[in-house]
């Protein structure tokens, strides 16, 4: 942008001096020669000063020394990602988390006698907690073979049972995992809900709880 601007200056300065001379001392008299004088000395002077404003802060910007405004203020309204952190509190160890593509979180805890599922956006009062004995909970854990390696534990609510899940498909190119919540409600899978891999938490491996029937 400064080759354009610094060629318009040369044309303007260099090649046309006469003009601009000429331009000064046009036959006009009265308040026609004062009108046409202002007008090229209030053209000259806003040339100069959009000059000064524009190399400069062109050539910051090329050799990176100044951020533009614009960017400054996309950069402040861009979105910031939320990370899974743990949250378990009460000295309850986080056994699973992650951020949903929504913005919500899917945590369970493990307070030893007790396991804990909730669903909801963070820093606010989640959409669901099931707080569970241990020995209500149950888990399912891989056997070591077959294409998808995977861990899951179940606490059921009533009729429903949230089972909180992780799996790595061992065959894939990518190695794809698939982490989430599965919402069975008597016995019928009623919906899924997937993770963001982004900040993730899993260690439903080898988790001490009674097999998954």
């Amino acid at each position: 942008m400064i080759r354009p601007m610094l060629s318009f200056m040369r044309e303007v300065t260099s090649k046309q001096p006469g003009k601009l001379a000429r331009s000064f001392h046009r036959p006009e008299k009265g308040i026609f020669a004062k009108a046409h004088k202002d007008k090229i000395v209030f053209s000259v002077l806003s040339l100069m000063a959009f000059s000064c404003w524009f190399i400069p802060n062109s050539i910051a910007e090329t050799n990176n020394l100044k951020m533009p405004q614009q960017a400054v203020a996309v950069a402040a309204a861009a979105p910031v990602a939320v990370q899974a952190d743990a949250t378990c509190a009460d000295g309850s160890k986080t056994v699973f988390s992650c951020m949903t593509k929504r913005g919500k979180r899917i945590e369970l805890c493990d307070a030893g006698a007790t396991l804990k599922y909730s669903f909801g956006k963070p820093q606010s009062n989640p959409d669901i907690v099931v707080k569970v004995p241990r020995d209500a909970a149950s888990t399912s854990q891989w056997a070591g073979i077959g294409r998808d390696e995977s861990y899951s534990v179940d606490i059921p609510n009533g009729n429903t049972t949230y089972s909180v899940f992780w799996s790595l498909d061992h065959y894939s190119d990518k190695h794809a995992v698939e982490a989430g919540v599965n919402v069975v409600i008597k016995n019928k899978l009623a919906a899924t809900v997937t993770c963001s891999e982004n900040g993730m938490v899993n260690k439903l491996e080898g988790i001490d709880l009674k097999p998954s029937e």
